[in-house]
C-alpha cells in the first residue's frame, strides 16, 4: 500500500504509462544514509554516556572510600543510568519516526520495517550495553566491587560482578515500574 505521506514528482510510469509519483533512488539513498548516521551518532552518544557513568562510578568510589557514602555509589550510578535509558528511549522514539518519515518510503511496509529496525537497534544498545559491560567485560578491565570478610568494600578481579549487575537491573526495573505507574496515572 502506498503511503499517504509519500511525495515526489509526477511522471508517466515506464511500465504501464499511467501517472505516478516518482522519488529518485539516489535521493532516497542519501536520506537513508543521513538517517543511519544520525542513528549511529545517537548510539555513540549513549555509549559515551555509559563510559562517563562508569568513570564517575570509579571516581566516586575512590573519593568516598571509607565513608558511609561509599555504599551508595553503585545505587546512585545505576539509577542515573536507568533514568538515562528511559529518557534516551523516549527521545529516540520521536527521532526514529521523524527520520523514517524523512527517508520518504513509498510503501507502508518498508516504512514500518525501517522504523522497527532503527528503534530495535537503538533500544537494544541503549538498554543492554551497561549490563553487557558489567557481565562480560568489567571484571577483566577494572575489577568488580565486593565486600570482604570485614564488610569493607573493595575492587577485585577475583570475584564476579553479580552485586553490580544486581544493582543495575534493580534500578532499571524500578525506574521502568515508576514510568509505567506515571503512564497509567
Amino acid at each position: 500500500v502506498e503511503r499517504v505521506d509519500f511525495f515526489g514528482i509526477w511522471r508517466r510510469s515506464p511500465i504501464d504509462d499511467r501517472r505516478e509519483i516518482y522519488f529518485s533512488f539516489w535521493q532516497r539513498l542519501l536520506r537513508v544514509l543521513a538517517s543511519i548516521l544520525v542513528t549511529l551518532f545517537m548510539i555513540g552518544t549513549v555509549i559515551g554516556i555509559i563510559i562517563g557513568l562508569f568513570e564517575l562510578r570509579q571516581y566516586l568510589f575512590e573519593e568516598w572510600e571509607g565513608n558511609w557514602k561509599e555504599n551508595y555509589v553503585i545505587t546512585i550510578i545505576s539509577t542515573i543510568n536507568a533514568i538515562q535509558i528511559t529518557i534516551f528511549n523516549q527521545i529516540f522514539n520521536v527521532l526514529a519516526f521523524w527520520l523514517t518519515k524523512f527517508e520518504n518510503h513509498k510503501a507502508q511496509t518498508s516504512f514500518e520495517r525501517s522504523l522497527i529496525s532503527k528503534t530495535f537497534i537503538f533500544q537494544f544498545v541503549n538498554s543492554f550495553n551497561s549490563l553487557f559491560y558489567i557481565a562480560f567485560i568489567k571484571r577483566e578491565e577494572e575489577g568488580c566491587l565486593d565486600e570482604n570478610a570485614d564488610g569493607v568494600l573493595n575492587i577485585s578481579k577475583d570475584n564476579n560482578c553479580f552485586r553490580e549487575l544486581y544493582a543495575q537491573l534493580r534500578s532499571i526495573f524500578i525506574v521502568a515500574i515508576l514510568k509505567n505507574i506515571t503512564e497509567i496515572g
